[in-house]
């Protein structure tokens, strides 16, 4: 979101469509799959953890360079709009009475919005430093490592070898998409989104209006700059009632909240959406936001290797460090090996040697509303909610 100093189309890095999918400002590519997702009231916890075991092996098929970001949304007092039966004015009266005494009655609609992003594997955009050391070793060997090369150093050749690859990333995304969407439909509805859709539901986390929720609300997607179509309005931070939020201005202000997600109970499976308390089950206007980024191989060695150090250093004695107790004075390693130590030694060696996928992943909640009372409401709900559904969890984890 556009905030201070910071420039629009910086907070939104959409720069425009591409072959059906969209572009950003590094190079990824991104496509979206709505799932229609299962009810949680005929829901168990074994269902929701086949659930879990399904989404895994879903995630793990994914190219290694493709991120997933769920979208989850709970939004009321949504409308909904018929098609015209132009042929018939008498039905089309009717249809049009029906809809004005469904959108009068404040419906909720959620959605369930999978966005895969295909990162640039060969760090085009990272600079001209970047793909230089990635070709300039290979050039001696590898035939399009030197055409790369060749088309670094030449304005128009590396427009052409970029829009090549480009194309090609696209189609391999395109299949990953299909594929993921042929996957979900096992279980549930599953849809690729078109171009115009994508954009429509882009908007709508943009402006957070839930009048972009309804698929018959005409947009037109932007042929450039389209990180500058996206927002509304500016973005400023107000108190109402002592509590701080955000000020979404624009035809239709918004007041919003974020939350991020930085504990999980022992139990998570079905913490979130199985029980009366579920969070996903409270009233309001909000959007869970879930972000999955494999890690690469030399990441993962990475992080390991961090892991691994910082285990050994908690067993530093600083005090002994300080008076000078090392060498022969000081007792083995073995012996300052606690229990805690060595069962934690043992999980991070049994983590390493694991075949799964590793990766980032973050979550966050935003809570919005056009009322800025509603929206504290909302908020004390929700986090009512959490805690409840999280003790619930750690209770059902406990022998």
């Amino acid at each position: 979101m556009p905030h201070g100093d910071r420039a629009a189309d910086e907070a939104f890095a959409v720069l425009c469509p591409f072959d059906g999918l969209f572009l950003t400002d590094s190079g990824s590519l991104i496509g979206a799959v709505e799932l229609s997702g299962i009810d949680p009231d005929g829901m168990t916890r074994p269902d929701a953890a086949r659930l879990v075991a399904m989404t895994a092996n879903i995630a793990n098929g994914l190219p290694a360079d493709v991120a997933i970001t769920q979208f989850y949304v709970h939004a009321e007092g949504t409308t909904v709009t018929f098609r015209d039966r132009p042929a018939n004015p008498i039905a089309n009266r009717l249809i049009r009475a029906r809809e004005a005494a469904l959108s009068a009655r404040g419906l909720t609609t959620t959605r369930l919005v999978h966005f895969l992003e295909y990162a640039d594997p060969e760090g085009w955009n990272g600079g001209f430093l970047v793909s230089l050391l990635t070709n300039l070793p290979k050039a001696a060997y590898d035939h399009e490592a030197r055409i790369r090369l060749e088309a670094m150093v030449s304005a128009p050749g590396a427009l052409i070898l970029r829009e090549a690859e480009l194309r090609d990333r696209a189609q391999l995304l395109k299949k990953a998409l299909a594929d993921y969407a042929a996957k979900w439909s096992l279980t549930m509805d599953a849809a690729v989104l078109s171009a115009t859709r994508t954009w429509r539901f882009m908007t709508f986390l943009a402006r957070l209006d839930n009048r972009y929720l309804d698929d018959a609300v005409p947009i037109q997607v932007p042929l450039d700059d389209c990180g500058l179509a996206l927002p509304a309005g500016d973005i400023e931070p107000i108190q109402s009632g002592h509590v701080d939020m955000l000020k979404l201005t624009g035809p239709r202000p918004r007041y919003i909240r974020y939350a991020a997600i930085v504990r999980a109970p022992k139990d998570p499976i079905g913490s979130w959406s199985l029980g009366a308390d579920a969070p996903l089950l409270a009233r309001g206007n909000y959007v869970v936001e879930t972000h999955f980024a494999p890690l690469s191989p030399l990441q993962r060695t990475f992080r390991f290797r961090a892991a691994r150090n910082r285990l050994e250093r908690s067993r530093i004695d600083l005090a002994k460090l300080v008076s000078g107790m090392t060498g022969s004075k000081a007792a083995p390693a073995a012996e300052t090996e606690t229990f805690g130590f060595q069962r934690k030694r043992l999980e991070l060696e049994q983590a390493e040697d694991d075949e799964d996928r590793y990766a980032e992943l973050f979550s966050q909640l935003c809570v919005y509303d056009p009322d800025p009372e509603q929206l504290v409401r909302s908020c004390d709900r929700l986090c009512t909610g959490a805690r409840i559904s999280s003790q619930q969890a750690d209770d059902h984890a406990c022998p």
